[in-house]
């Protein structure tokens, strides 16, 4: 065992009145928070909740697990050109509306500027089932205005919730609290300067990323796990 293995195990035995717990085991966002405070000097505190949510956001920015796939749906009310984007939303997989109890998938054919300068300006007359799209902002806009209300779905990558108050959960928390702790550590490095546990640290965080990847490798060909959405299941070409 490493001097910085032991030093870790050392701090967290004495923080814990000689109960080792595995970090797995952290359920909060405070208790992480109280891990990194026994590893960093006291004046690094005021940063520490910043850098735990900054490796949230980038942990979710690098991957596409299965178990942050989502399906929403919702209506589109007559005489409409756009919706929202729900508040956790990433990165869309399928957007389609329902005709006659079939899923029509809609296209995302320009780009935003485009889209605009070709649809936006259509008179209120240009009624219809929308059949193209543009993510806008965040919203996403048709091609038309809607000429009745159509029930939609969208499936899309999502973000978890982002960690506020001292007893906040999520996904990170209750499941990979381990991999967030070193990847928010990691965040720290370009502040505390020369460390000789920043190798740990790194090397920590790469192999439980790794690990993270290859599990939802084997859910995806197994099926087991949090259902996922097969595109097929949404495409068609049905358009007019």
């Amino acid at each position: 065992m490493t001097d910085i293995t032991t030093e870790l195990i050392i701090k967290w035995n004495i923080a814990y009145k000689g109960s080792y717990r595995s970090i797995r085991a952290t359920k909060s966002f405070v208790d992480i928070k109280r891990r990194i405070h026994l590893l960093l000097k006291p004046e690094y505190g005021a940063f520490i909740d910043d850098w735990i949510r900054d490796a949230q956001t980038r942990l979710e920015d690098e991957l596409r697990l299965r178990v942050m796939e989502e399906h929403k749906i919702g209506t589109v009310l007559e005489a409409k050109k756009s919706i929202d984007i729900p508040s956790d939303y990433l990165e869309l997989l399928v957007f389609y509306i329902v005709e006659n109890d079939t899923r029509v998938p809609l296209y995302d054919r320009y780009q935003p500027r485009k889209f605009i300068e070709t649809f936006r300006n259509i008179a209120t007359d240009n009624e219809g089932a929308p059949r193209w799209f543009s993510m806008i902002s965040r919203t996403i806009e048709f091609d038309k205005y809607t000429d009745a209300n159509y029930e939609y779905g969208i499936v899309y990558y999502k973000r978890f919730p982002t960690l506020v108050e001292e007893d906040d959960i999520n996904w990170w928390t209750e499941n990979r609290s381990d991999l967030l702790f070193y990847a928010a550590l990691v965040e720290a490095i370009p502040y505390i300067g020369k460390d000789e546990r920043i190798v740990l640290w790194q090397n920590k965080k790469d192999g439980l990323l790794e690990d993270l990847k290859n599990q939802d490798k084997k859910e995806r060909r197994s099926g087991n796990g949090n259902q996922s959405y097969p595109l097929n299941v949404f495409l068609s070409d049905n358009r007019k």
